[in-house]
């Protein structure tokens, strides 16, 4: 029997900035092999090992970042803002 090896490889471009202004330039790769049985005489594929190459058109940017103390805060007051408007609310409606 024979067969059929596909290897694909494609590579992305990225970028890692960093928060002291820092950026590192670098690729981050992808491999993909497929192997497929022939059966002699079916005409259906040719025996042998294929190899692709793929450079991506985009590239990738991953940007360190720090949340405000805002955001972090943010969800710690909203629960408590809530209850006193619904505490509110409900003396209006009584």
């Amino acid at each position: 029997m024979l067969r059929l090896l596909t290897c694909q490889r494609q590579v992305v471009p990225t970028v890692y900035k960093y928060l002291d202004g820092r950026e590192v330039a670098s690729n981050q790769y992808s491999v993909t092999e497929h192997l497929r049985h022939i059966n002699v005489g079916s005409g259906r594929g040719l025996p042998g090992v294929w190899f692709f190459y793929e450079v991506s058109p985009v590239h990738a940017v991953f940007e360190e970042t720090r949340k405000s103390w805002l955001q972090v805060t943010n969800p710690i007051l909203v629960v408590p803002l809530q209850a006193q408007l619904e505490a509110i609310v409900s003396g209006v409606v009584r």
